[in-house]
């Protein structure tokens, strides 16, 4: 079924993850934590370097509230691809869920060109469903 756009999500780590071969237009870098340390290194810095690596030339990178380190890091690593990083708003609690991830999802949603107005952020439906997960 054709498909006007698709979120996949990426497993180890963006430059040496299996997903690269999409060669998406739009990347996202939510976080970053000391996970697949073995691979991906112990530092966070480090860390944010090898996710931002999913980014493509010409591709946006949107970033989630990474930290200062980090956030240097996926913008270094987006220059190097010849990718535009896009930093979104610090995150913030919305009725108790760190509202971080549904910024960048705002981010990328506003990217492809859908518009997500701030009421969707208090949308009683989008609250149950974050708390569910």
């Amino acid at each position: 079924q054709k498909c006007d756009a698709v979120i996949v999500e990426v497993g180890l780590g963006g430059r040496r993850d299996s997903t690269n071969f999409l060669q998406a237009p739009i990347t996202a870098l939510v976080s970053v934590e000391r996970e697949h340390t073995e691979v991906l290194g112990d530092s966070l810095r480090g860390i944010a370097g090898e996710k931002a690596g999913i980014c493509t030339k010409d591709g946006l990178l949107v970033l989630g509230d990474l930290g200062r380190a980090p956030r240097e890091k996926a913008h270094e690593i987006a220059r190097k691809r010849g990718a535009t990083p896009l930093a979104t708003r610090p995150a913030r609690m919305i009725q108790g869920i760190p509202a971080g991830s549904l910024a960048v999802a705002r981010g990328v949603l506003d990217a492809v060109g859908g518009f997500v107005d701030g009421s969707l952020l208090d949308d009683p439906q989008v609250l149950r469903t974050a708390r569910a997960a």
